[in-house]
């Protein structure tokens, strides 16, 4: 597993209250983590509405990147720390490009020092 600190455009660390945003990287294929509705999930649909509306090429990479975060911390909702979910990390990835390219870096990054099998799908 892997640390990813989020930086924003400019490569600057994304901060919330103090801390930095970060979520843990894990290998494709470790066990995933139980299925929970956050509030997280139905803010982010909420606010945005692009999770429902989101491309098909996009909806699957987002769950393909989904099963390799296995945590975050510094994420708040209304204040409070976000409960981390698979479905929240779904519809944060959703709504972030920025932040789901980082961690598809990452992913790749891993299985490039041989620590994870590429699952990429070739076509």
């Amino acid at each position: 597993m892997m640390i990813l600190h989020l930086r924003d455009e400019n490569g600057k660390p994304v901060m919330s209250n103090g801390k930095p945003l970060t979520m843990t990287i894990a290998p494709p294929g470790t066990p995933p983590l139980p299925v929970r509705t956050s509030d997280a999930l139905v803010w982010f649909t909420k606010k945005g509405r692009r999770a429902r509306g989101a491309r098909e090429e996009v909806r699957v990479e987002v769950e393909r990147l989904a099963d390799s975060v296995h945590g975050w911390d510094g994420f708040l909702f209304r204040g409070q720390p976000l409960s981390f979910s698979r479905s929240a990390v779904i519809a944060f990835l959703t709504q972030a490009p920025l932040a789901r390219q980082q961690v598809a870096d990452a992913v790749a990054d891993i299985a490039q020092l041989g620590l994870l099998p590429d699952k990429r799908e070739t076509r």
